[in-house]
């Protein structure tokens, strides 16, 4: 497998990776369970699709700073993340959206992109951050598997009752 900064194309590939892995950490709640208002799996998926819709869009704003990084295993995209300089500290880096194929996690390949984001050449990484919701329970275990500790959302606009931040350092042992 490899890991690529891409340039930003289309995004379909992508798309079909957060839908496909999202869709499989949610797929044992009840729509209501995820947000009160949600009646259906449809309601779910249009949300989620609206999601990745925003992110693309934000990804694509020249005036962010945000960075697309592909995983891609036998010239296949099999995962990505979006990131971003952590409020202008470039050595802190932002996980916005993170998204590994239903059928290739479990692998280390998550764990494998995150390594590879710790090493990026043009930035001497100190610190990752992220925000998940306490309800993605695979997401949360995989972040505490790779050396991330909880903390309070990063993101001031996140409900703590629903959602919790997670911080990896370089000074601690993983």
């Amino acid at each position: 497998f490899g890991v690529l900064a891409t340039e930003k194309g289309t995004g379909d590939q992508e798309r079909k990776v957060f839908l496909d892995s999202f869709f499989q950490n949610y797929q044992s709640l009840k729509p209501d369970q995820i947000k009160p208002h949600f009646k259906s799996k449809d309601d779910v998926s249009e949300w989620l699709k609206a999601v990745y819709k925003d992110e693309w869009e934000y990804l694509c704003t020249p005036a962010n700073k945000a960075q697309l990084v592909d995983l891609f295993k036998n010239g296949k995209l099999i995962g990505f993340v979006i990131i971003e300089p952590w409020k202008g500290d470039k050595s802190t880096i932002h996980l916005r959206q993170m998204a590994i194929l239903s059928t290739e996690q479990r692998h280390g390949y998550g764990a494998a992109l995150l390594k590879a984001l710790r090493k990026l050449p043009e930035i001497n990484v100190k610190s990752l951050v992220a925000d998940t919701r306490k309800l993605n329970k695979k997401a949360l275990q995989f972040y505490l598997k790779n050396g991330f500790v909880e903390c309070t959302p990063h993101d001031p606009e996140l409900n703590k009752e629903f959602y919790t931040g997670l911080e990896w350092h370089s000074s601690k042992v993983n």
